[in-house]
């Protein structure tokens, strides 16, 4: 498996799992021996080059309301509408996060989606 593959195959679960830069490092290092430099800047530059999830993916801060007006709830549904292909299938945790690099939600809110919106396993 070269570096490539290896990073494209672990790299969502990488942030999913709110990995820091050292703990990703380290595990690149074991499993491709691909040694990346502690120097500031370097892992940034590395994660630009090579992935498209760690690093570029931004969580929106978890939201504390369990009420929203029409128009939050319509920007909300448009968000999971958009969001289909990559949450179709995920359990609710990991669609959770995924919708949060767009819109600051919570659990309660998704539930509270239509049924037919829910494309996460439950």
């Amino acid at each position: 498996m070269t570096v490539k593959e290896y990073i494209a195959a672990n790299e969502f679960e990488w942030w999913h799992n709110k990995l820091s830069h050292a703990a990703v490092r380290k595990l690149i290092l074991k499993n491709t021996g691909l040694r990346i430099g502690r120097e500031k800047g370097v892992f940034k530059q590395f994660v630009v080059v090579n992935m498209s999830v760690y690093g570029h993916w931004k969580r929106k801060p978890t939201s504390t309301s369990r009420i929203l007006s029409c128009d939050q709830w319509d920007k909300l549904r448009t968000v999971v509408e958009k969001l289909k292909p990559q949450i179709e299938g995920q359990g609710i945790a990991i669609a959770f996060d995924i919708i949060r690099t767009k819109i600051s939600t919570n659990v309660f809110l998704l539930r509270g989606l239509p049924k037919r919106m829910h494309y996460w396993n439950n």
